[in-house]
């Protein structure tokens, strides 16, 4: 073996190597090694391989070579000439090292060349997983949209057919409607109306409730109240569901969006209705208690059973 090589010393050196994480070699200038740290023979897989201070570089570049598929053993030997600082490397084992390595200069003199190896085999197979999913998301986003835009379309046509209708209903012209008769219609206009409005949105729906802020603006609740009733309760009849409205004369004041409050309470009062036992379900709007009251609870009634709340909020 020959000594140290010329500006590296190989204790100092030996003791820096140990304190990287990853697997380290430095090559003096005459291609033997200076010192290398135990985790670069586990990293690469050369156990066995002489890696002490004076070794010849070559036997543990063969090592490396027997590693890697041919095709990449040959272009490995066609680069060497080339100072290439970072490469991945795949090996026949199917693990995928990251090589990089930084020349030691004093000036114009170059001491050697410090090889670092670190197995990222792991974290290929984690980006690879990654790469996947967010493709199978892009896929799902375009099944969504597809369905979204075909839904729409297919809602959009007996919808405004049901709108036209009402407006020929509601005109004087097609003959006078009694007050029960015009009530009819309103709800039937008002329910398409809203269903269209649905549809036309359905697209963009989850766009607009991450982009559009709320539209807050003081609200009375009663007339919203009493139309959403009007018009839930041809359908609670039918069930068999009772259908009534408290709504005191001195209300609280309330800001809201009117139109996501409309969409949020339609859909609360119809799933009321849909999962309430004949008897009745009842809509109720009031005070807030004092501070400190305890809550008042509204006398016995048939309603929506304690077990089924969470249905009633469901789609």
């Amino acid at each position: 073996m020959s000594g140290e090589p010329r500006g590296l010393h190989a204790p100092f050196t030996d003791a820096v190597l140990r304190a990287i994480p990853l697997g380290a070699l430095l090559v003096g200038d005459d291609d033997r090694v200076v010192a290398a740290n135990p985790q670069f023979a586990t990293v690469c897989g050369i156990e066995g391989v002489d890696l002490s201070t004076g070794a010849s570089a070559e036997p543990i570049a063969e090592a490396v070579r027997r590693l890697l598929p041919d095709a990449d053993a040959g272009a490995v030997r066609a680069l060497r000439s080339q100072f290439v600082r970072k490469a991945e490397i795949g090996l026949r084992d199917g693990r995928t090292l990251l090589r990089s390595r930084q020349p030691i200069d004093t000036g114009d003199a170059r001491l050697g060349v410090l090889w670092l190896v670190e197995d990222i085999t792991e974290q290929r197979r984690y980006e690879n997983d990654l790469h996947r999913h967010i493709g199978t998301l892009g896929e799902l986003a375009r099944d969504r949209a597809e369905f979204a835009a075909r839904t729409s379309h297919e809602l959009r046509t007996p919808l405004s057919t049901v709108l036209t209708f009402c407006e020929l209903l509601a005109d004087p012209a097609a003959g006078t409607l009694s007050a029960a008769q015009r009530e009819y219609v309103d709800t039937i206009r008002r329910g398409a109306q809203r269903m269209q409005d649905m549809a036309d949105g359905l697209l963009h729906r989850y766009a607009e409730a991450a982009t559009t802020p709320p539209a807050y603006a003081p609200l009375d609740p009663g007339p919203l109240l009493t139309r959403l009733v009007s018009d839930t309760t041809p359908h609670a009849t039918r069930g068999g569901v009772f259908l009534s409205l408290d709504l005191p004369a001195e209300r609280p004041p309330l800001v809201a969006d009117a139109d996501r409050l409309e969409r949020a309470l339609a859909a609360l009062l119809d799933n009321a209705v849909k999962f309430t036992p004949a008897g009745g379900a009842r809509a109720r709007s009031g005070p807030p208690p004092a501070r400190g009251a305890p809550p008042q609870k509204p006398p016995p009634r048939p309603g929506v059973r304690i077990g089924g709340l969470p249905d009633t909020y469901g789609p």
